[in-house]
């Protein structure tokens, strides 16, 4: 029997939760069945087009619904996850797509002025794909999967192929591309699905770019069956509003942004019941810090570490334990 690749646990997902909401943004809900139809169409359309197994694709967006479903295309296409952040200069992007040989980028609107200087300067590029609206010589995704087929994609992908070319954070010279097998991709979401435990499908606030680490959280939650809410501009006031309003149960913040909520005027009057997990991770959180956190959002801190070489998460410290850490301090002494 072959290893499962992501792609599987997606197609799991589609079949188990079907018409259960999966993706919320400023525009609208889909579905389970929605996405899968539009994932299908897009990724036939490129196989169409000449996209091979382990093409290089990235995706240069804010967090919309429609750019994890270019994600997830992708992947069902077969191609291999480039990840760039929107975050990080345009010659820095342009530097990492180069070595990285990509082929396709799928980019939002917002993006157009940056996508028109990326295609002249990455001679490999290929496919130039808007997830939200057509322009001038850059097809929208509805437009370029128009005549494609909803059918099951016929690629078959071993475990060992390439499904990720990850760029590191740069701590020790210019981002390095490092090639990872499909296998990260799958492991990655199996690793937050054997560590989190819920009574309902997970639904996740996806504030951390989702094309970067938050994209490994946000596709662990669609294997999960879970509601993927997307923030496009981070704003504490509107994300102590959404965590009640969607009920939300798992959050992926760093420190820092965590320490910055703690302080906001409107965090102690917010209901935090529907939390389960408070992922911490990018960098270490204070044992003052996280004792505060503990009482203000109450037992949901957990922590965990991961490299762009080897994967999210490799370490995980759950609720319970850090609770018990809370309670205890000696069982942290050295």
């Amino acid at each position: 029997m072959n290893a499962l690749t992501y792609v599987d646990l997606f197609e799991r997902a589609v079949r188990m939760a079907g018409s259960r909401v999966a993706l919320i943004d400023d525009s609208g809900e889909l579905t389970y069945t929605q996405i899968d139809v539009l994932t299908s169409r897009f990724a036939n359309s490129l196989i169409a087009h000449g996209f091979e197994p382990e093409t290089p694709f990235a995706i240069l967006s804010p967090n919309t619904s429609l750019a994890l479903v270019a994600h997830i295309a992708g992947q069902r296409a077969g191609g291999a996850w480039a990840n760039i952040n929107l975050r990080n200069s345009l010659a820095s992007n342009i530097d990492i797509l180069r070595r990285g040989g990509c082929q396709a980028i799928f980019f939002h609107s917002s993006c157009r002025e940056m996508v028109t200087e990326i295609k002249a300067k990455v001679e490999s590029l290929r496919f130039a794909i808007c997830v939200d609206k057509d322009f001038a010589g850059f097809p929208s995704i509805e437009t370029f999967s128009r005549d494609a087929p909803h059918t099951p994609g016929n690629v078959h992908l071993l475990h060992s192929q390439v499904g990720l070319l990850g760029s590191t954070g740069g701590t020790t010279g210019l981002p390095k591309v490092t090639q990872s097998s499909q296998a990260f991709l799958s492991m990655s979401a199996l690793g937050f699905m054997l560590e989190m435990r819920f009574e309902r499908p997970p639904v996740n606030l996806a504030v951390a770019p989702i094309t970067h680490a938050g994209g490994l959280v946000a596709l662990a939650t669609i294997a999960m069956g879970g509601t993927v809410v997307m923030m496009t501009t981070p704003d504490l006031e509107n994300l102590l509003a959404s965590i009640e309003r969607h009920r939300v149960s798992m959050l992926f913040l760093p420190p820092t942004v965590i320490y910055t909520l703690m302080n906001h005027p409107k965090c102690r009057d917010t209901d935090f019941s529907s939390l389960r997990y408070l992922l911490s991770s990018a960098a270490p959180i204070t044992a003052e810090k996280l004792a505060q956190a503990h009482q203000i959002f109450g037992p949901v801190i957990c922590q965990t570490y991961a490299q762009t070489e080897c994967g999210m998460p490799l370490t995980f410290i759950s609720p319970t334990e850090i609770s018990e850490a809370i309670a205890n301090p000696s069982m942290c002494a050295v």
